[in-house]
């Protein structure tokens, strides 16, 4: 018998929504379904800052980027991981420093984590694998101690918490998946929620924007558009915010029916 992995559901508002956005004839990105998700999560998250990505994979090459992670600098990332942690960090030319995981968690071991990092390291990159996480509090501490940027690789936390913060708000940088074996998904999607200055947050709409000042073109700031810095095609289709938006929209029944579905397998 084969069982697939997963098998994605889109009902008729799904269909509503993203004939909604085909027909604004706005389906590039920066269109009216992203600013809806931007909202939404601004609203219902309280996310400040928080930028739709081409993919979570996306999400955590910008962050390093953000965070400067430059030749020979080490980030210490978890060996149990998706290659898109460690593509980011070797596509800066830095290094990954695996540590262990918790056999309890399958996260981070934050003690293993702790005893790797020296003067090169400039980033901890935790892995809160399935909505769970390490001891964050230690994390958060030695970063503050030791001034190392904090990027949380939340790919799989969407509405999960540390005590009473959503995971990827303790950090400078927390990335989020929402590709389609994900709990809320848009096919291939991600997100990134920023907790950095100002001129990180802007430095971020020129590199979504293949390294130009787009953003402020379109806000009216400057007359004309030019390439500021290196940066890439990082922004969705607003046909694929129409469907996460949808998503979003339906999530807490959506966790219902997949705890349902849990339990079922847990009791059998």
């Amino acid at each position: 018998m084969n069982i697939p992995f997963n098998k994605i559901y889109i009902n008729e508002n799904d269909k509503k929504h993203i004939m909604n956005s085909l027909e604004t004839g706005i389906i590039d990105g920066e269109g009216p379904y992203t600013s809806k998700v931007k909202e939404f999560f601004r609203f219902n998250f309280g996310f400040d800052e928080f930028i739709p990505t081409t993919s979570g994979t996306h999400a955590l090459e910008i962050a390093a980027m953000l965070s400067n992670v430059g030749y020979n600098d080490q980030v210490v990332t978890p060996s149990y991981a998706f290659p898109s942690s460690g593509n980011s960090i070797i596509l800066r030319k830095g290094i990954p420093v695996f540590c262990e995981i918790n056999e309890q968690t399958l996260c981070m071991d934050e003690n293993d984590a702790l005893n790797r990092m020296n003067k090169k390291t400039k980033s901890i990159m935790p892995i809160h694998y399935g909505g769970i996480s390490c001891d964050m509090d230690i994390i958060v501490g030695e970063c503050k101690q030791k001034n190392i940027i904090l990027i949380e690789d939340a790919a799989q936390s969407i509405g999960s918490k540390y005590k009473d913060k959503y995971l990827g708000t303790l950090g400078s940088f927390g990335c989020l998946s929402f590709h389609s074996t994900k709990n809320v998904f848009c096919g291939e999607g991600g997100g990134l929620i920023l907790n950095t200055s100002e001129e990180n947050i802007s430095r971020t709409y020129r590199i979504i924007q293949k390294g130009t000042d787009r953003n402020d073109f379109l806000n009216g700031f400057v007359d004309k558009y030019t390439w500021k810095e290196p940066g890439s095609s990082y922004v969705p289709s607003d046909i694929l915010m129409a469907l996460l938006y949808s998503k979003l929209l339906q999530m807490d029944d959506s966790q219902a029916v997949r705890k349902n579905i849990y339990g079922i397998y847990h009791e059998s």
